[in-house]
């Protein structure tokens, strides 16, 4: 699981997980994903880097926000 490895990145992280629950998805629920995995260990902010990590993942286009709190993979 990419979550566990030591080389992830923030982005090889959450993108994963969102290709892991393939719809749109709320962003508690990408907590839960996430919540006690190798990154979340050494980061006492990790929520808000998942936040930020999302916010990147938009600009570079491969996730979207719904609404508020509600993400996905960008379409292809």
């Amino acid at each position: 699981d990419i979550r566990d490895s030591q080389c992830a990145t923030w982005k090889d992280v959450v993108y994963s997980v969102l290709r892991k629950l393939g719809k749109q998805t709320r962003l508690s629920d990408i907590y839960a994903e996430i919540e006690g995995h190798q990154k979340t260990k050494t980061n006492p902010h990790w929520k808000e880097k998942v936040r930020q990590t999302l916010q990147v993942l938009k600009k570079s286009g491969k996730a979207e926000m719904v609404t508020t709190g509600v993400w996905q993979l960008a379409a292809a």
